[in-house]
């Protein structure tokens, strides 16, 4: 007869058993409380990161031209910004970081803001309208007012609200009302939405960055994208004074005896 296990070896093996059984189930566990954890640790319609290349800062300084200058233009850093009334990041933007940006360079000279329009018709259906309301003000010389209390408040842009706007700042309504209706101005939006493109702008807001050059145009050095900080915009900033400060730093002479 073979030889029967003995009782002790049996029970060894049972336990070993149920060892690697406990394990293989914490195992188990342990990957799916991971998995729910990212999840759950994830915001709402947060995508997997993926290596996407940055488009190539433009190759030919950018010009001004057409663009809503905010500060003086001959300042030595210019700001442009491609933006969008209805997006969400460009109010954060426009009312939290604009401001301090103003405060801090633009009535100082140091900086201008070019603001060129680029909305994104097929998520955001006010924001054409919103722009060529803005360009409406322009005529009035209230561009910037008529900017800030767009992006004041974001859920109301249909067309009764931007009338609203127009009566609030003060302008005449009949000249607004016509040319909001010109496709004049419908066509200079779109002119700074084809150039955008062309820099490979895709979502807002978009800002290029750097030094203003002798013809008024502007040498790119940095391109940033959505609702920047207010200190990542201070260092790109800062450190572009300082080259021009450098720049234009007189040279030590030394006195001869």
């Amino acid at each position: 007869m073979p030889n029967e296990p003995k009782p002790h070896v049996g029970r060894a093996r049972n336990l070993l058993d149920a060892a690697a059984a406990v394990a293989v189930i914490g195992l188990s566990v342990t990957v799916i409380w991971s998995t729910v954890s990212a999840h759950r640790s994830a915001p709402p319609g947060a995508r997997k990161p993926t290596q996407v290349a940055e488009p190539q800062l433009p190759s030919q300084p950018l010009s001004l031209a057409g663009a809503q200058l905010d500060g003086n233009p001959r300042a030595p850093v210019a700001i442009v910004e491609y933006s969008d009334f209805q997006c969400p990041y460009c109010g954060v933007f426009a009312r939290d970081t604009l401001p301090k940006i103003r405060q801090r360079y633009t009535t100082a000279g140091e900086v201008v803001l070019a603001f060129r329009q680029f909305p994104l018709t097929t998520i955001h259906p006010f924001a054409l309208n919103s722009a060529i309301a803005a360009k409406c003000a322009a005529e009035q010389d209230k561009y910037w007012e008529m900017h800030d209390a767009l992006f004041q408040d974001q859920r109301s842009l249909d067309d009764q609200a931007i009338q609203v706007r127009a009566t609030a700042l003060g302008l005449d309504r009949g000249r607004f009302s016509s040319c909001m209706a010109k496709k004049a101005v419908g066509d200079e939006v779109d002119r700074d939405v084809a150039e955008g493109k062309t820099l490979g702008v895709s979502g807002t807001p978009t800002f290029f960055i750097g030094l203003t050059q002798p013809d008024g145009r502007v040498k790119v050095t940095q391109r940033l994208t959505g609702a920047q900080p207010l200190d990542q915009l201070d260092k790109v900033i800062d450190s572009l004074l300082e080259q021009v400060s450098a720049q234009h730093e007189a040279p030590r002479t030394v006195n001869q005896k």
